[in-house]
């Protein structure tokens, strides 16, 4: 006799503060869930739970993305992957301008304290 458990199904919280942190936890449950309760269910219904329980900006996001293989729309590691470079931080110009401008000071503020000593 199979026993009955209470369980809630994955959730992605986009708008959550660290986006990244929370789709760590989401794809996590989602493969407990594959492993688990929905280990029987094929590789393209597994995508469809992911994207459902990705919600609306999940779904927006799938539909923007190209896939160099059509079978890869159906593979559930693939779609999690790309969920996950979507998500990676971008590398900020703004961040590398800022050490630039702090070494170009440093040298500059070393120079005229240099010639200011002659």
């Amino acid at each position: 006799m199979a026993a009955s458990a209470s369980f809630t199904l994955p959730q992605m919280n986009w708008d959550a503060p660290d986006p990244v942190t929370v789709f760590r936890r989401f794809k996590q449950k989602c493969q407990l869930m594959f492993k688990s309760i929905l280990i029987d269910t094929d590789y393209k219904e597994k995508v469809s739970c992911i994207l459902l329980w990705s919600g609306e900006k999940g779904l927006d996001m799938h539909n923007s993305w190209t896939f160099t293989k059509e079978d890869d729309r159906k593979k559930p590691k693939v779609i999690l992957k790309k969920f996950e470079n979507q998500l990676e931080p971008k590398t900020s110009h703004r961040i590398h301008e800022d050490t630039h401008y702090k070494e170009y000071d440093k040298n500059r503020t070393s120079q005229l304290t240099i010639l200011s000593q002659e």
